[in-house]
């Protein structure tokens, strides 16, 4: 009630309130029940999407160059309906182009998915892969291991050298462990971008599916 009167964010009151429920479940024995309609609920708020004129633009705008791969990016964010950091995560093994389908790994719910490639990045994302095998070779002749998930570097040691394996990513930026500065040159790209069209940093640039 003090933080509803303070114009706390709903989901502050709900934190304040689960840890008010662990302190007399754990540290005093005692299960507190019948409260859960005491929760404070999230407002519904009508998310505002770019129009396909500011999205145009924008696809048109964000340009790569030699370090990052950002306009092919950002396209398959917009054309497969991807996630931020799931073009970031691509691996060549991940890549059909035969089939013009991408598998994405570990999608919300830790499940994998299948999406369909658009025409129009076809050829780009071919020579992306290229590009790939590119850094790879360079980086092996640097003994530069590339970042596998999880601890799949501990049980396969050889295939962090091992581009046949398919585990190069697909999307680097000319470095083994490049994904983090490569999302955020993106963002920022994306944000900069965005905001010469009159976005808003809480605008959705891409949809979230």
């Amino acid at each position: 009630m003090v933080l509803a009167q303070q114009n706390v964010a709903a989901s502050t009151q709900n934190q304040a309130f689960n840890a008010i429920i662990f302190f007399y479940k754990e540290a005093l024995g005692a299960e507190l029940k019948n409260v859960q309609a005491l929760r404070a609920r999230r407002p519904a708020q009508i998310r505002h999407a770019p129009t396909p004129e500011e999205t145009w633009q924008l696809l048109k705008t964000v340009q790569s160059d030699a370090a990052f791969a950002t306009s092919l990016a950002v396209r398959l964010l917009y054309g497969c309906g991807l996630r931020v950091s799931e073009p970031l995560n691509l691996r060549i093994k991940d890549v059909n182009l035969e089939a013009a389908q991408l598998i994405i790994r570990a999608a919300k719910g830790s499940k994998d998915r299948v999406v369909a490639i658009p025409c129009s990045a076809l050829e780009d994302l071919r020579e992306q892969l290229q590009a790939a095998q590119a850094v790879w070779r360079r980086d092996q002749q640097d003994h530069l291991p590339v970042a596998l998930p999880h601890q799949l570097a501990r049980k396969y040691p050889a295939a962090q050298f091992d581009c046949q394996r398919g585990q190069t990513i697909a999307l680097p930026i000319f470095s083994a462990y490049g994904c983090n500065r490569f999302g955020a040159e993106l963002g920022k790209r994306m944000r900069t971008n965005g905001q010469s069209y009159g976005l808003t940093p809480l605008t959705p640039l891409m949809p979230i599916v």
